[in-house]
């Protein structure tokens, strides 16, 4: 199943290859309208002086090729030259003492008509503005743009001045009309293109996502211990493509078969140490049990020696702390077999008692406690399991704590789980043994002091391999007031 946090992470990284990608584009297609619409503005502006230029020149020189004297500036064909420049263009002829001879304007339906007095003031002003061609707005015709053209006729003294003026408001729709099929071209464009994208990046990172998959199963695989057979590399490739989805997923191929490898090759030499320790073990408790038998009987014949039968002590001393080593070996190999567990009821008060019981008549330098339930406290488990486990912690705690040590021993009973602690007021353990306290052969003690005590060094790793074989744990506290080792097993 995949995790959460990879669905995250791949949809977060989907979705902001999109957004970035079509940011791009959006900024991408802005910038293409704005400068394509500058350019378009100017070039229909350019146009329409241009056509002002020719409607000028063509109105000018047909009153030099047609006009003799003032009188005859009325019959000039100059209006004609308005329907070039579209409706909404005017023309207004001012004598040489710039008063209004004549204004006319194109109606938007091609109609003549004469510009009002307003509108003629205000085209002579726009026109007299700039030297060349003058741009502003005029109420009633809007935006326009006029061009001044002055003539002379022979016999009069003076200027004549022809105003030619046109409305902008065809290149006004024209660019609204162009921005509006942009804008909708754009958008759709970038529909387009993020649902592509979307799609394209979707299988780009396929491989990836099978990547996070196949992580995710490993994790949940257990790997600490047992044969292992990672998930299957289903849809991950083993070639290393050109892409680098390509490249990843066939490293990971690669590494999880070499990982895959590495285990099962320490799994068989587990395997095997473990058969080698169950057999050396099974083979060394018969000539153990000889050696104690011959050491204990000759140790009490009268005609021996004190130096002798000093010797038989410590031969006998040592079988019998071989023989717990033996034993204790046999029984972590069996552990560690996971052998099927038997459920039984387990009237665990009752084994609490009997366990402290034992221990007591061990260590009576010692303090027992007892802290159980009034009433009897029952679970479903491995009877002897948890009689070993506590046995090896009382133990633990006689064996490595001082003359007058208090051990407690409290049951808890919980609705699904049941605590056990053995805890004592002795110095605690050190920080550095505690890490390790577990281990074989780790516990905070010297080799003089197991000796003494009989240890061994393998309660406490016995003690967890069979409170996790119980389906529970076992975990230690420890400061300078005491430790505390606390138990919790599945009461079913």
């Amino acid at each position: 199943m995949t995790s959460r946090a990879g669905t995250g992470m791949r949809n977060s990284l989907r979705s902001r290859l999109v957004i970035i990608v079509g940011t791009l584009l959006a900024i991408a297609l802005a910038a293409t309208g704005v400068a394509s619409t500058f350019i378009m503005q100017n070039n229909l502006s350019r146009q329409l002086a241009g056509s002002l230029f020719v409607a000028s020149d063509a109105a000018t020189g047909s009153i030099y090729d047609r006009v003799t004297a003032e009188s005859q500036l009325a019959s000039a064909d100059t209006l004609s030259y308005l329907y070039l420049l579209g409706p909404g263009s005017y023309q207004v002829l001012l004598d040489p003492n710039g008063a209004v001879l004549s204004s006319t304007l194109l109606t938007d339906d091609y109609e003549l008509s004469r510009l009002t007095s307003t509108q003629q003031k205000a085209a002579v002003a726009l026109a007299q503005s700039s030297d060349d061609v003058s741009s502003g707005a005029i109420d009633g015709l809007g935006s326009v743009v006029s061009i001044l053209s002055p003539f002379t006729l022979d016999g009069v003294d003076g200027t004549f001045t022809l105003i030619n003026g046109a409305s902008t408001a065809p290149i006004d729709a024209t660019l609204r009309e162009y921005v509006t099929t942009g804008v909708l071209i754009g958008l759709l464009a970038l529909v387009v293109a993020s649902v592509t994208g979307w799609w394209i990046i979707r299988r780009s990172l396929a491989p990836l996502e099978r990547v996070v998959d196949l992580a995710d199963e490993v994790v949940a695989t257990p790997l600490s211990a047992g044969q292992v057979s990672l998930p299957a590399r289903a849809g991950i490739t083993t070639e290393s493509g050109s892409s680098e989805a390509g490249r990843v997923s066939a490293a990971l191929t690669r590494l999880l078969d070499h990982v895959e490898q590495a285990l099962n090759v320490r799994h068989e030499a587990e395997e095997s140490i473990r058969r080698f320790s169950a057999d050396a073990s099974h083979e060394l408790k018969n000539p153990l049990a000889s050696i104690r038998g011959y050491a204990d009987h000759y140790r009490h014949a009268p005609e021996l020696s004190e130096t002798t039968r000093d010797a038989l002590e410590r031969i006998n001393s040592e079988a019998v702390r071989m023989s717990k080593l033996v034993g204790d070996l046999l029984m972590l190999t069996k552990v560690n077999a996971s052998p099927e567990l038997v459920r039984d009821s387990v009237d665990l008060t009752r084994v609490v008692l009997e366990v402290v019981a034992d221990t007591r008549v061990a260590f009576t330098d010692h303090r027992w406690r007892i802290d159980i339930p009034e009433e009897p406290v029952t679970i479903e488990s491995d009877e002897s399991a948890l009689r070993q486990v506590l046995l090896n912690l009382t133990s633990n705690a006689g064996a490595h704590t001082p003359t007058g040590t208090t051990v407690t021993i409290g049951l808890v009973a919980h609705s699904d789980t049941v605590e056990i602690a053995v805890r004592d007021n002795g110095p605690g353990i050190s920080a550095d043994a505690i890490e390790r306290i577990f281990e074989p052969f780790a516990q905070d003690s010297v080799a003089a002091n197991r000796r003494s005590t009989g240890s061994v060094g393998l309660g406490l790793t016995i003690a967890r391999s069979l409170t996790e074989w119980l389906g529970g744990q076992l975990v230690v506290t420890s400061d300078e007031n005491g430790s505390e080792f606390l138990v919790t097993v599945p009461r079913r």
